[in-house]
């Protein structure tokens, strides 16, 4: 903390931890230590706790296992990219995305063996990017269960400025599961006329 707190003018932070702690320690780091920050990385960081308010500043962020129930409005942010490990909280990351206005691309790289996502949420809301600014959604590892599929479904439908759309599935699914998820995300309704699908 004293070393951020002497680096006002740092644009670009990286943080990698591997942690072996028992007990969750907590990084206080605040948006006021880091006025200038424009991009910021946070990953494997596992007992290491950092609020993700901390970087509600900047323009882009990747984030990794985003769990975090405290999320303020991102402003500035255009570029967010999320890993995932184990489980996917569809609800932090709906709330997430409903917290970046001017959002314009998020990635999403799961490295998920096990179906262990949370329920699908009924989110009752489109995030206000999906309606101005976001132009690409790009998610890796896809394996095509229930939760992707309609968060897929979610975005498609939702997403009037969408431009692309595109799902790099799992190297080891067979061709006749990879068949039934491209057939079923082709039939989803697409909210914006010039969205183009793309399956690799």
């Amino acid at each position: 903390m004293d070393l951020l707190d002497g680096c006002s003018a740092l644009e670009d932070l990286e943080i990698f931890v591997i942690s072996f702690h028992e007990y969750p320690e907590v990084l206080e780091i605040d948006d006021r230590n880091l006025p200038k920050l424009v991009k910021a990385t946070v990953l494997f960081c596992g007992a290491l706790y950092i609020p993700v308010k901390a970087f509600r500043n900047v323009q882009f962020l990747t984030l990794d296992e985003c769990e975090d129930t405290d999320i303020h409005v991102f402003p500035n942010l255009i570029h967010m990219e999320f890993f995932f490990n184990c489980s996917i909280k569809w609800s932090v990351v709906l709330d997430m995305l409903n917290h970046c206005p001017k959002l314009q691309t998020v990635v999403f790289e799961l490295q998920i063996y096990d179906d262990n996502d949370e329920v699908w949420p009924d989110p009752g809301f489109v995030p206000e990017c999906f309606s101005s600014h976001l132009n690409k959604c790009y998610i890796k590892g896809y394996t095509g269960e229930e939760c992707q599929m309609r968060f897929v479904r979610y975005v498609m439908q939702n997403s009037t400025s969408l431009r692309t759309m595109i799902i790099c599935s799992r190297y080891d699914q067979n061709h006749e599961r990879r068949l039934e998820v491209i057939t079923e995300l082709a039939s989803y309704t697409r909210s914006s006329a010039v969205c183009e699908l793309l399956f690799k």
